[in-house]
């Protein structure tokens, strides 16, 4: 199963990261050019953001945000939250970033990750979508062989269901 996670600018098109959870795939596509995103700085949240998402660990680092694992405390699951650095909120807009996410949460396709939530804590944009175990498909590649053709074009076909359907919607 290959799962698009849709970012806020997704139906706008942009550079693509695929990234391997468990037997998922998610499609991560942003406008951002990727040389334009690396950026090192610091992502400041609470231990509890939003009085809800208990946060336990950082589990991915990008250009555009960081990627935390936490415990959702009202519905007792484990969720991925993902914090938007604040300069690039500024830069995109508060309001169009809100109102983008707003668009993806109402997106339902096999191959979409659902957004089961999004804020704004003191200037730090985030929204929360279910949290899968295991390795990222560059570390899948990376460290064992790679993938065959029909593996490939499994995959594409799904990225290619899934942006069609993000594009259709939104």
């Amino acid at each position: 199963t290959v799962v698009l996670h849709v970012t806020p600018e997704a139906a706008q098109g942009g550079p693509l990261a695929l990234v391997r959870s468990g037997d998922r795939i998610a499609l991560s596509v942003s406008e951002r050019r990727l040389d334009l995103l690396v950026d090192d700085a610091d992502i400041a949240i609470p231990e509890i953001l939003g009085g809800r998402y208990r946060i336990e660990r950082e589990v991915g680092r990008g250009g555009m945000a960081g990627v935390y694992l936490a415990r959702d405390l009202k519905h007792s699951r484990s969720v991925a939250v993902k914090v938007i650095r604040p300069d690039l909120a500024r830069s995109l807009g508060r309001d169009r970033f809100l109102r983008e996410i707003e668009i993806a949460a109402r997106l339902r396709h096999p191959n979409i990750v659902p957004v089961y939530d999004s804020g704004d804590i003191e200037g730090a944009l985030y929204f929360v979508m279910p949290y899968e175990e295991g390795p990222s498909l560059r570390e899948r590649l990376r460290l064992g062989p790679g993938m065959s053709s029909g593996e490939c074009v499994s995959v594409l076909r799904d990225v290619a269901r899934a942006l069609a359907y993000a594009h259709e919607h939104g």
